[in-house]
């Protein structure tokens, strides 16, 4: 999903990501993961700037993102900790 950046000259994406990890941490879990990416053109040819942890509790409050049952368990998984 394309997010909108007040930096003109990069793009801000909120993916989300079915894991399968071998080992679950706070960063990384079994199941689906969020992420923002932002990428910059460069000569032409989009790379990736950076790539972090989605604040999933924030983008609700502003009733963003994907308003799946996944994001929605994550919330609670966000909760508990």
């Amino acid at each position: 999903m394309l997010f909108p950046n007040m930096d003109e000259s990069s793009l801000l994406y909120y993916i989300a990501v079915d894991y399968k990890v071998f080992e679950e941490d706070v960063f990384h879990m079994n199941g689906v993961n969020y992420f923002l990416v932002e990428l910059v053109n460069e000569n032409n040819d989009w790379k990736i700037k950076q790539v972090q942890n989605a604040p999933i509790d924030i983008l609700k409050s502003y009733e963003l993102g994907f308003n799946s049952e996944d994001e929605k368990a994550m919330l609670d998984v966000i909760n508990i900790k």
